[in-house]
């Protein structure tokens, strides 16, 4: 007998995201800038550097430091943590996924400072951040390694029962929660690519099967925001007629 499709609360298939947009320049006063939303998430980040860092503990003589500061609007949800512990996870993972891809060493020590901004937060919180971060450093033009993208996902009661991009309302009733911070690579003379796991944020009940399936589904949905990151990259590079 064959499965029935599951289906969402809001109508999306298992491995549906929400719908995205995207825009740039949004914090003027930034060397960088973007903003993201995602079905009722919206995230704004900008970044400022190479700078002077004020902290000595910032300066490292043969890199660039990172700093991230997040902040959670008034209006953003509690998704079973309090604040400051939604606060600290968020920026943890924003600094180990973006100190992967800058290229640090040719700015040894000086500061690069992110700022984020939750203005709403309906889930997957992690992987709208880091993909805005990641716009705001293209805004920025600094010298990037690679191009990462950020992808989460969450677990019903077996490995089989994902979804991609969950709701807020999702992630509370979920068994775990995953997000995941893929590196694309692109695959000799054939002009696919495939990705790279460089960061992973994994909490709740889960075995390694059902962490290994969740990653598959991840690589295959990274494509979204990747397409998403060159269509913006290309139209901030086209010529104006």
């Amino acid at each position: 007998q064959q499965r029935r499709t599951m289906m969402r609360k809001d109508l999306r298939s298992p491995l549906q995201s929400r719908a995205l947009s995207s825009e740039l320049g949004v914090v003027l006063e930034a060397d960088g800038s973007a903003q993201i939303t995602m079905g009722s998430s919206k995230i704004v980040a900008s970044v400022v550097g190479p700078t002077q860092p004020k902290y000595g503990r910032h300066e490292l003589f043969d890199r660039a430091s990172i700093d991230v500061e997040v902040e959670l609007s008034s209006s953003v949800a509690n998704n079973g943590m309090d604040k400051l512990q939604q606060k600290k996870n968020c920026e943890s993972f924003l600094k180990e996924s973006l100190a992967t891809c800058i290229e640090l060493q040719q700015f040894p020590r000086l500061l690069i400072l992110f700022k984020v901004l939750v203005v709403s937060n309906d889930g997957s919180m992690l992987a709208v951040a880091l993909n805005t971060c990641v716009l705001a450093l293209l805004d920025a033009g600094l010298p990037m390694k690679f191009v990462p993208n950020a992808v989460s996902l969450c677990s019903k009661n077996t490995a089989t029962e994902l979804f991609l991009d969950p709701s807020l309302e999702e992630e509370s009733e979920a068994a775990a929660n995953y997000t995941f911070t893929i590196k694309p690579v692109p695959v000799n003379n054939t002009g696919n690519v495939e990705g790279e796991l460089i960061v992973s944020n994994c909490s709740g009940n889960f075995s390694m099967d059902t962490v290994n399936t969740a990653i598959s589904a991840a690589m295959e949905a990274s494509q979204v925001p990747q397409a998403m990151m060159r269509s913006v990259v290309e139209a901030k590079v086209a010529p104006t007629v």
